[in-house]
C-alpha cells in the first residue's frame, strides 16, 4: 500500500436521484431555448455578411450522445422528432434516456430497441438503467410503435 492510499478514500459511484417527467422536460426546454438563441444568433451574423440567404427559423433538436455513439445519431433524429409530434414530455424523456448513455440497435423483430451503455460518459450501472427506464412506461406503445417505424 503506497502512501496516499491511506490519505484518500476510494471514490463510490453514486447514482442520481430519478429525476421527473417535470424537471426532464423542463432541462430539455432550456437546453432547447439557448441552441435555438445560439443558432439564431450566429445566422443573424451569416445573414448579415451575404452569407445566408436561408431563413432563420430553426426547429432544434440535437443528439446530447453523439460524441460517444455517432452510428445511431441520425436514428435517435428520427425517433425524437416522430415523438415531438407526439408529446414534448415523451420528447424530452427520449432525449433524456439518449443523452444518459443509451443506443438504438437495429432488431429483426422490433425494428430497434434500445441498449444501455454501462460505462463511463454513459449510465452509471445496470441498476441507474434498470431504475430511470420505467420514466418511458407510460409512452411504452407509442415508444414500441415508433421503434418499428425508423
Amino acid at each position: 500500500m503506497n502512501f496516499f492510499e491511506n490519505l484518500v478514500a476510494p471514490k463510490e459511484k453514486i447514482i442520481p436521484p430519478k429525476p421527473t417527467i417535470q424537471q426532464i422536460s423542463e432541462m430539455v426546454r432550456r437546453v432547447e431555448e439557448r441552441a435555438n438563441a445560439e443558432l439564431k444568433f450566429h445566422s443573424r451574423e451569416e445573414e448579415l455578411k451575404g452569407e445566408n440567404p436561408h431563413d432563420t427559423r430553426f426547429d432544434t433538436s440535437f443528439d446530447p450522445y453523439y460524441i460517444v455513439s455517432p452510428n445511431d445519431s441520425f436514428e435517435w433524429f428520427i425517433l425524437c422528432m416522430k415523438a415531438k409530434k407526439i408529446s414534448f414530455e415523451l420528447y424530452s424523456v427520449l432525449w433524456y434516456i439518449r443523452g444518459c448513455g443509451t443506443r438504438l440497435i437495429k432488431d429483426d423483430f422490433w425494428g430497434y430497441v434500445m441498449k444501455p451503455d454501462i460505462q463511463e460518459g454513459g449510465w452509471e450501472s445496470m441498476e441507474h438503467w434498470n431504475r430511470d427506464k420505467h420514466i418511458m412506461d407510460t409512452w411504452r406503445n407509442e415508444i414500441v410503435d415508433l421503434l418499428a417505424t425508423i
